[in-house]
């Protein structure tokens, strides 16, 4: 409600209506309570003001919200809208067709961390800190980590219930949310924090995209943290496989992790991309000379790599094809007796029998064996290493290797939607002015119209009774400049009708009041 913009207005009008209504009469204006029963009674034109939300209530509404601002009229909110605190959301399409199938997607892959990957984004707060995601109703918020957000490229991992898979007909979808300067990034331990991201059975994440020279964080909530050591350390390269990794020089670097836990069934996962045969063996991760796990190289064979479970000293090593100087994934896992070695997913692997009741609590190290063996140094770049302390089914290998050896078809982002449809109406209730052919002198509105919105007016009138949402009378445009004071049509029966448009779905216009004069 802006009254104080009406008294310029209200000036102007005055003098339209003196003009209009007296003809070549000459008099100065007169107070209109002051009129009553004077001569210029006649010319007295009568206001009908639409100003509080009952007033537009009492109309037809589309696309349009009063109540967020009572007193004003303002373009709705999209449907199913996490917060308007944020401005932006994208619709991602999860392509069902690279998630594995099987007889109940929605059990098998429960909690899944969904790989989101993104360039060209803007309108985020440079470290991503602003950035939410939500299920398929767009209000349920999901457990995330931003593994890195800079100059519009994001790498995420979002928690996802998947319920679609190849044996079905659609896509699971979930949201993005971004646009709040004032979101800060949420405590790593909250609820949807970067540490609900990994299931219970993640017992160490390390996306090795750290750039301290010393520590390598882990993104569970075991904080089994590694630190780097060695002459050279292993340094951050923005050449990962998942956004940034860690460069290993076969010489001494290496990273010993927190993590010392003693294991029964596992699975042990890692990406990784060598520079060349080494004269001796390479180890990519590595937990206890006896009693324990490692996956590298098979000696100084050429693309030869495996892994295996010690028992006592012997290796036991199971190994596949996978050429070198190229980026594979290396899962080793154990279920049971059973010891499984898989390359990319599943392209290649291949089983054996192993006995021991459990690994060792010795702690894992990254990039070289357990012993630090000066011919075990890896060299290349290692990068996304996860333990689980459960072996992890093929179908979900399956999927998580396709969503991260190819992130940008496994989720097909949306276009950027603003929180606000692109257009409404507002039509107001029908005015009776209880008098055939009644003129409709002049018709004010006030609004604020952001760069890219408009509000434009339509007008209807007659002297048979009509309902407010009906088909006729015919409206009549008049446009979106306030005031009008010609073209108006006549009859006891008037009503007028706002249409709020945005370029930009971000921004609304916002009309504040219509006032209407009738004589």
């Amino acid at each position: 409600m802006k009254h104080r913009y009406w008294l310029p207005l209200l000036a102007s009008l005055a003098m339209v209506f003196f003009a209009n209504n007296v003809g070549i009469t000459q008099s100065s204006l007169i107070d209109l309570e002051d009129s009553t029963g004077n001569a210029f009674q006649g010319w007295t034109s009568t206001p009908w003001l639409q100003t509080d939300q009952a007033d537009f209530d009492a109309g037809v509404l589309n696309n349009v919200d009063t109540s967020s601002s009572p007193g004003d009229v303002k373009l709705a909110v999209e449907s199913n809208w996490y917060n308007t605190n944020w401005q932006y959301r994208r619709a991602i399409t999860i392509d069902h067709t690279k998630v594995q199938d099987v007889v109940n997607p929605s059990a098998t892959y429960a909690n899944f961390p969904v790989l989101v990957y993104a360039t060209g984004l803007s309108n985020i707060k440079a470290n991503g800190a602003d950035i939410r995601f939500t299920s398929s109703n767009g209000i349920a918020e999901l457990p995330r980590e931003i593994e890195s957000y800079s100059g519009g490229t994001l790498y995420a991992w979002v928690k996802v219930t998947l319920t679609n898979d190849a044996g079905d007909s659609s896509n699971d979808i979930i949201y993005m949310y971004y646009g709040n300067s004032v979101a800060t990034e949420p405590a790593p331990n909250s609820t949807y924090g970067s540490q609900n991201v990994w299931d219970s059975n993640y017992k160490g994440v390390w996306h090795l995209k750290d750039l301290t020279t010393s520590t390598v964080k882990d993104s569970t909530s075991n904080n089994k943290d590694g630190t780097k050591t060695g002459a050279g350390e292993p340094a951050l390269t923005t050449n990962g496989k998942i956004s940034d990794a860690q460069v290993f020089d076969g010489s001494n670097d290496k990273i010993v992790t927190l993590l010392a836990d003693t294991l029964g069934d596992f699975t042990v996962e890692a990406w990784f991309r060598d520079t060349g045969v080494k004269t001796m063996y390479e180890r990519i991760v590595d937990k206890s000379y006896t009693g324990g796990f490692w996956i590298g190289r098979n000696s100084t064979t050429a693309n030869s790599w495996g892994g295996g479970v010690r028992e006592t000293t012997s290796p036991l090593g199971r190994f596949v094809t996978l050429t070198d100087g190229q980026w594979h994934q290396i899962v080793s896992k154990r279920a049971g007796t059973t010891h499984y070695i898989i390359g990319d997913g599943g392209a290649v692997s291949t089983t054996g029998t192993v006995t021991n009741a459990a690994l060792d609590s010795t702690v894992v190290r990254i990039g070289v064996d357990a012993a630090g063996s000066s011919f075990a140094y890896f060299s290349g770049v290692i990068d996304e290493v996860r333990i689980s302390n459960i072996a992890r089914s093929a179908d979900w290998i399956r999927t998580c290797y396709n969503n991260q050896n190819s992130p940008s078809t496994f989720c097909n982002l949306g276009g950027e939607v603003g929180l606000y449809v692109s257009s409404g109406t507002i039509a107001s209730q029908v005015l009776d002015c209880g008098i055939s052919g009644t003129r409709w002198d002049a018709i004010f509105w006030n609004r604020t119209l952001p760069a890219g919105t408009g509000i434009t007016l339509e007008v209807r009138a007659g002297d048979v009774s009509f309902a407010k949402d009906g088909p006729s009378p015919s409206w009549i445009s008049i446009g979106g400049i306030s005031p009008v004071t010609s073209g108006l049509p006549s009859g006891r029966y008037e009503q007028w009708r706002a249409t709020l448009t945005t370029a930009d779905t971000s921004l609304t216009p916002v009309l504040h009041e219509v006032l209407v004069y009738h004589n």
